[in-house]
């Protein structure tokens, strides 16, 4: 009996073009839109809503403030009033909620590193009173050392705006006023009409050229 090889046809696929990511920002703003319409509709926001609107806000914020560079006094003073509708309603919720809604990462060697972990955060948490409101003015206390990349990213996003909220008025930012007070100089990176960056000193009034190191592979002839 003579073996019957099976025949193999080699299929080509069209090349799939690459999938667009997806608008996170739209997509946050479209459920925050409904959410808040019903709430407005019904007159009152269900608890479990609040969770619901903390999450998205806590997400969104960062993104709207993605470039990490805005200067315009509306577009901060935009994020300002929508982060102080965050803070509310993080205010209204108790410390055990916020860790159902943003868990606390599981990293316990914060000691050994000097950091926060998940000891230090329920410590923190603790002394508001797990089953007790945080409140709207102890916001800032309970989330400065919540060991949650989320959280930390929303509270970075809030300093860096009253920082830039500080410069429209002429102040210094958060971190250029502290070092200041501990003697520390700051210097500014700014860019020139050519593209080419250069280091500011405001105390000095003075200039400095940005030295890139060369890469270990280029010498000079």
């Amino acid at each position: 009996m003579t073996d019957i090889k099976p025949k193999l046809r080699l299929i080509e696929t069209p090349n799939q073009p690459d999938q667009p990511k997806p608008d996170y920002l739209k997509i946050y703003n479209r459920i925050l839109f409904e959410k808040l319409t019903k709430a407005i509709t019904l007159g009152y926001i269900d608890p479990e809503v609040k969770k619901q609107l903390i999450y998205y806000y806590v997400k969104e914020i960062p993104l709207r403030y993605a470039s990490g560079h805005i200067t315009d006094r509306k577009a901060l003073d935009e994020i300002y009033t929508i982060i102080g509708y965050t803070d509310y309603f993080i205010g209204q919720i108790t410390p055990r909620e916020l860790t159902q809604i943003y868990p606390i990462e599981k990293s316990y060697d914060g000691d050994k590193y000097g950091t926060v972990d998940y000891f230090s955060t329920m410590e923190t948490l603790e002394e508001f009173g797990m089953d007790e409101p945080i409140t709207e003015d102890k916001v800032m206390d309970a989330l400065f050392g919540y060991d949650n990349v989320h959280i930390l990213k929303y509270m970075s996003i809030k300093l860096s705006v009253i920082s830039g909220l500080r410069r429209c008025d002429g102040h210094p930012g958060l971190a250029e006023e502290y070092c200041g007070q501990l003697g520390v100089r700051m210097y500014k990176m700014m860019t020139d009409e050519d593209g080419k960056q250069f280091f500011y000193d405001p105390d000095k009034q003075t200039t400095y050229p940005v030295v890139k190191p060369r890469p270990k592979y280029l010498r000079v002839i």
